[in-house]
């Protein structure tokens, strides 16, 4: 029964990861074609790259926290 329960819950996991992947990707995508249509200066190109690996580097560590607790 345990089993059954901690299959699950990792199958959920995983699947909610795939979206959430999904969703950052494509807003991703959206961001960087909106960006050819503003004017921007380099300061803000590189100020938004390094929030965007903050954001993706955050999302790991929490995935990554997750999971450690849920195989504890």
């Amino acid at each position: 029964m345990k089993a059954l329960l901690f299959s699950k819950i990792i199958t959920k996991t995983k699947k909610n990861t795939k979206i959430i992947k999904k969703i950052l990707k494509n807003l991703m995508k959206k961001m960087q074609k909106a960006f050819k249509y503003i004017d921007i200066t380099e300061a803000q190109k590189t100020e938004a790259k390094a929030l965007q690996q903050n954001v993706f580097r955050a999302f790991d560590e929490i995935d990554e926290m997750s999971q450690s607790h849920i195989f504890c």
